[in-house]
């Protein structure tokens, strides 16, 4: 959020002050937990996850061995603010972020890490939706996790639910041109269900081509609600008590 000029302590005051109650700091690379714990210290209802993507596989990156000893010390290290491995799971986008084989070593390494440490774990999948299916049956997560970013497929959401998984919809619910996804909302269970912003990016109409923060969410459930046609604060109880259950609290 820093780089794209956000100032996070403004937004987090913001944030609570408009009635947030709590969600992931999401990881995206294998160290960055040091400097997300100290927000997790002033606001404990902002849990924290730890891992690294497809794209710790670039040239540039640390590749998975690295990546992995970098995961287990620091799990180690702050274990009581972690509550989830993630984001991490395969992008065939973009072919510089490793082959399909890295990709999947890296993914299930971390699910192992996961399982070793009883967390649930946070999935990124894009144009790779057989592929992820696979490994989500192949290799079970014992708290299960979440699909972060779920867009519309039929095959992972399937796969993600015969396993525990929850389903996290994000700004791409409110596009004009997303109907298949707000058409496969009426095939998750509502206690499967989670909201998300994925900021900076993805920002929900009529904020497209803007940076994307967490202050735009409500726009997010006020459409999934309006698709479903339920209350906007029924919804989110519902989310919240999904949140919750995820986390065992």
């Amino acid at each position: 959020m820093k780089e794209k000029g956000v100032e996070v302590d403004s937004l987090l005051d913001g944030l609570y002050k408009d009635g947030f109650e709590g969600g992931i700091d999401v990881a995206v690379e294998a160290d960055d937990i040091i400097e997300r714990v100290k927000y997790h210290k002033a606001y404990p209802s902002i849990r924290l996850s730890i891992g690294v993507g497809p794209w710790g596989l670039l040239p540039t990156g640390n590749k998975t061995a690295v990546n992995l000893d970098k995961i287990n010390k620091l799990q180690v290290l702050y274990k009581d603010c972690i509550s989830f491995v993630g984001e991490i799971g395969l992008d065939n986008h973009y072919p510089e972020y490793g082959s399909k084989a890295e990709q999947e070593e890296l993914f299930i390494s971390q699910i192992d890490i996961a399982n070793d440490n009883n967390l649930p774990i946070i999935v990124h999948s894009r144009e790779a939706i057989e592929q992820t299916s696979n490994i989500i049956k192949s290799h079970k997560v014992n708290r299960g996790g979440i699909i972060h970013c779920f867009s519309a497929s039929d095959m992972l959401l399937k796969s993600a639910l015969d396993n525990g998984y929850y389903i996290s919809i994000a700004g791409p619910v409110t596009y004009k041109n997303s109907r298949n996804l707000r058409e496969i909302l009426h095939y998750i269970p509502l206690d499967r269900l989670l909201v998300e912003t994925d900021s900076p990016y993805l920002p929900p109409e009529p904020y497209r081509g803007t940076v994307n923060t967490p202050m735009n969410v409500k726009l997010v459930y006020s459409s999934i609600a309006k698709e479903l046609n339920i209350d906007s604060a029924t919804l989110e109880d519902t989310v919240i008590r999904n949140f919750n259950t995820l986390l065992q609290v």
